[in-house]
């Protein structure tokens, strides 16, 4: 099946945070080089699922294995932007949680054959939980403009993701059996998180100054 316009757009624009992210890697501070990374890294997941899938190849075990990445990576990201030791404690203890889950839902729960519907929920559980817990920790310390700090736009960007695409990444086998159309029609809903979050983590790459 050709990837719909919408589907083509929320992919390349993965392109575009990691484009700003190399570009202006060296005026980065620690925690955003280190997002710059992971940036790359899902452009390198979401090419490799795309030509996996062009093959006829199962791609789901890609996706499982970026939802293993992506939370411990931006526990990590987080831990790095913020200073408050209450905050910390719990991300570093949620990201080993979450690692621990990940194992045991694969060892015992997953249908290689099928999408990760719990995986993907779970994920996005954990970090709309871990960014606001940083959300809160970062505005009880900030004291500039909002919109000029980096860490502002990639918080916002992964909780507008995680919290808009949860039904739909948690549905997704139930929409399939109902068919095609109402599997696309959701997913352009993710389509569209997916693009708008990119955004914002651009931006997050543009702000100044970046020390």
């Amino acid at each position: 099946m050709k990837l719909p316009i919408m589907g083509q757009i929320a992919a390349w624009s993965t392109v575009v945070p990691a484009f700003w992210g190399v570009w202006r890697y060296r005026r980065l501070d620690r925690p955003m080089k280190l997002f710059a990374v992971f940036s790359i890294v899902g452009v390198i997941n979401v090419g490799s699922e795309f030509i996996l899938g062009r093959l006829g190849i199962n791609n789901y075990f890609l996706s499982d294995l970026y939802f293993l990445l992506t939370v411990p990576f931006l526990g990590f990201f987080y831990h790095l932007s913020i200073s408050a030791p209450g905050a910390r404690r719990i991300i570093k203890a949620s990201s080993i949680l979450f690692a621990l889950i990940w194992i045991i839902q694969k060892l015992f729960f997953a249908d290689p054959n099928k999408m990760s519907n719990n995986l993907a929920m779970i994920t996005a559980i954990f970090l709309v939980a871990m960014s606001m817990v940083t959300f809160h920790a970062f505005l009880k310390t900030s004291t500039s403009s909002l919109q000029q700090q980096p860490l502002f736009w990639v918080l916002t960007g992964t909780i507008v993701y995680y919290s808009g695409s949860f039904a739909v990444m948690g549905l997704s086998n139930e929409l399939l059996k109902l068919g095609m159309d109402y599997f696309e029609i959701a997913w352009h809903i993710n389509w569209i998180l997916v693009t708008v979050s990119m955004l914002m983590y651009a931006k997050g790459f543009l702000c100044k100054p970046q020390v």
